[in-house]
């Protein structure tokens, strides 16, 4: 596998374990190519997604995923 397909896929690894510990993002797929990251599927809409995304545990999440 080529460098850059190898960062590709530790980076959407990265990025699906982050989504599975937040709620709401079970149905979501991801893919990278050329380091351009694409999300698909459903999430929780309304005020169950406006709780979810400002969770400590997204909040964490988010800070622990680092893009080179």
């Amino acid at each position: 596998m080529e460098d850059s397909a190898m960062q590709d896929a530790a980076m959407a690894a990265r990025i699906r374990d982050i989504l599975a510990e937040l709620d709401g993002y079970v149905d979501v797929t991801v893919t990278v190519t050329s380091g351009i990251v694409t999300l698909c599927g459903t999430t929780l809409d309304g005020e169950k997604s406006r709780v979810s995304r400002n969770s400590p545990a997204a909040l964490r999440a988010l800070l622990r995923l680092r893009i080179a």
